[in-house]
């Protein structure tokens, strides 16, 4: 991006006023403010920060700065009053919690860091890269996961390249060092390096540690702490054992698995965010579906990186679902999940004709709600039905939540292979979440009116903005996806998913060192020592559903019958969903899937009795235990905690004297 470009500013008196004058009269959401703050408020300048309303001015300034530079790059017709106007509109859809752009973009969108690289990357959730061209691409295509995963995005791939490369001998270089820059770029070279080494029989150079800054330090851009070198030390170290056992044989899909492994786990050590990665596997691939199983021998060692990737199988109709669903490893996990292909190329919706414009696509995100192809992103937002009161105030929001979108796709990655394929597709996801809030308060037939009229309205839309942005119409726009902290945010439950329980203990894992720790403890959570990790701990926060069923109470049936609804009227990329089934369930699961294999996209099943090992991330409790809890805990002001005002009054007692303060 240019140096001299202008930012576009959200009026102040506007931000002013409406921050002041706006009264929310309701409980506070005390999760899910804090999983704002730990999440994605940036730190500011002097310490502190961002508040909420801070961080979706940001948002929305970066949203309509990207338009701006877009006209004005183009020399297309750019109003400041009418930006202006809309801006406003969209901060307080964004505020209120209507909309929220994915955690990406909240994170990322309108930092200094995105306007610097001006990289879509930071701002796109999922990905998918094919390795069936891997004897031509070679290492490209774990370097592109690589940089994609350290960025945070979510990485599908899948093991076609399989038998098409033979490994080679390297030429080993020990007297020569390949000196490995402190960057993404530099990390992801060195990946580079080793890999062509086995792949093309090239010169491997010793690797030079010594620039890599040491563990703890800040990283200012994309933010978090550094991990120092062991992270990467790890990673080459594993994929040149894994590789030399290997010299004068063919690439398997398990070595093709334990690279983007070993890969993630480097990531997860070296950045702020967890990988997520999904492997597409052949149904027929008995080796590769047992991959996760830990209790066969050859699988004992590898627990200690494949815990990052998830596998689903392609399926179609020669699929045999009921090998599958008897293996002992699927009735234990939930693994391999489920995606049909076939579906996602011939069609969008389920309630529309079956088309073929789709025809390329050749994978999935990890969550599974969007369908790429080879090379693609896609960036998500979430609109949360039931805080509308009617459905014109719905559709509304559906606008902003698109132009979020669509402004996303107005800026290129670095990478000229992806761009190839997003600028032509321009693929966006209007997520909508908290679905079992809103069937709550509306009859179904009610709820779908709001949903075919709303995706009638977004291709509206799509034409009237695609055509002033002079740009092509979205390929897709709808979508399901999974959630997760958003739906903490905004308060609702997790996409199409029920609540855990109506009454249940929420876990969530901080740094032993975290500075607001100490704050929990004072107002009564209990607070945990993590038993897998000496330097993490847990706050437990007891939450009360607001939703009258969750998990337990409604069948396996039903819950897939509600990802073919979603399908049929709403998602013309995906319906994310995880199946959650009872013991007496499970010999249902094969018929679900001959059932509905022609109405979804994808599916993955989980036993509902997983989450009972030690310090899951949900526990569920009784009413009774759930008040024990509140009982015993304080008030808690994360707004003074976060901004630094907390500190500043402790500051402040601290050097009080009778009446007069000495403040230093």
């Amino acid at each position: 991006m240019e140096k001299n470009f202008k930012k576009f500013n959200l009026s102040e008196t506007f931000f002013q006023n409406f921050i002041q004058n706006y009264n929310e009269e309701k409980e506070e959401n005390i999760l899910g403010k804090f999983i704002f703050y730990r999440t994605y408020s940036r730190k500011k300048d002097d310490g502190s920060y961002e508040t909420w309303g801070e961080t979706c001015k940001r948002v929305v300034e970066g949203v309509f700065t990207i338009q701006k530079i877009h006209c004005q790059n183009l020399r297309l017709l750019w109003k400041e009053e009418k930006a202006q106007k809309s801006a406003k509109k969209m901060f307080q859809k964004m505020y209120t919690l209507k909309f929220l752009p994915a955690g990406r973009g909240i994170w990322g969108m309108g930092t200094d860091f995105f306007y610097e690289r001006f990289d879509s990357t930071l701002l796109n959730n999922c990905a998918f890269i094919s390795t069936k061209d891997i004897a031509i691409r070679k290492s490209f295509i774990f370097k592109w996961i690589m940089n994609l995963l350290m960025l945070g995005v979510g990485v599908g791939f899948d093991t076609l390249g399989e038998n098409e490369i033979i490994i080679k001998q390297p030429k080993f270089k020990n007297n020569e060092k390949f000196i490995i820059e402190d960057s993404r770029e530099g990390w992801t070279d060195a990946l580079e390096h080793l890999l062509e080494g086995f792949f093309s029989g090239t010169e491997v150079k010793e690797f030079d540690f010594s620039l890599i800054r040491p563990a703890g330090t800040p990283i200012k851009g994309f933010g978090g702490i550094a991990s120092g070198a062991d992270p990467l030390k790890e990673m080459l170290n594993a994929i040149n054992s894994l590789l030399t056992e290997k010299i004068n044989k063919k690439i398997s899909s398990i070595d093709i698995l334990d690279i983007c492994c070993f890969i993630a786990r480097c990531v997860v050590s070296g950045n702020v965010r967890r990988s997520a990665l999904i492997c597409l596997a052949n149904p027929n691939d008995e080796k590769l579906l047992k991959a996760k199983d830990y209790n066969l021998e050859e699988n004992k060692k590898a627990i200690e990186w494949r815990w990052c990737v998830n596998i689903s199988v392609t399926c179609d109709e020669n699929t045999n679902f009921k090998k599958i669903v008897e293996d002992n490893n699927f009735l234990q996990n939930g693994e391999p999940g489920f995606i049909f292909l076939n579906n996602a190329r011939k069609f969008g919706r389920k309630k529309d004709k079956e088309n073929s414009n789709d025809a390329n696509i050749v994978g999935v995100n990890p969550c599974g709600e969007q369908f790429l192809e080879n090379g693609e992103l896609c960036n998500l937002v979430e609109v949360f039905p039931s805080k509308h009161s009617s459905k014109e105030e719905f559709l509304e929001t559906l606008k902003y939540a698109f132009l979020y979108a669509k402004s996303v796709t107005l800026v290129p990655t670095l990478c000229p292979e992806t761009n190839a394929v997003m600028l032509k597709n321009r693929r966006v996801g209007i997520g909508l979440s908290g679905l079992q809030d809103f069937f709550a308060k509306v009859k179904r037939t009610e709820a779908h009116k709001w949903f075919e009229d709303g995706y009638q309205y977004l291709k509206q839309v799509d034409e009237v903005y695609s055509d002033w942005l002079c740009v092509p119409r979205s390929k897709k726009l709808t979508t399901v996806k999974p959630s997760g902290t958003l739906s903490l945010v905004a308060g609702v439950s997790p996409g199409i998913h029920y609540p855990f329980a109506p009454y249940y203990i929420r876990r969530v894992r901080v740094s032993q060192n975290a500075f607001f720790l100490k704050y929990f403890e004072e107002a009564g959570y209990t607070i945990e020592q993590d038993k897998y990790d000496k330097n993490t701990k847990i706050i437990c926060f007891p939450i009360k559903s607001a939703s009258d069923k969750s998990q337990k109470d409604v069948s396996v049936w039903q819950q897939v019958a509600n990802a073919a609804e979603m399908q049929y009227w709403w998602s013309d990329n995906a319906v994310s969903i995880t199946v959650f089934f009872k013991e007496k369930e499970k010999q249902d699961i094969e018929q679900i899937l001959e059932m509905f294999q022609d109405n979804i996209k994808g599916v993955s099943f989980l036993p509902l009795d997983t989450n009972t090992y030690e310090q899951a991330p949900y526990t569920a409790i009784t009413k009774e235990e759930y008040e024990e809890e509140i009982k015993k805990i304080k008030e808690i002001n994360l707004d003074k905690i976060f901004t630094g005002k907390e500190e500043f009054e402790q500051k402040k007692e601290m050097y009080c004297t009778n009446d007069s303060c000495s403040l230093i």
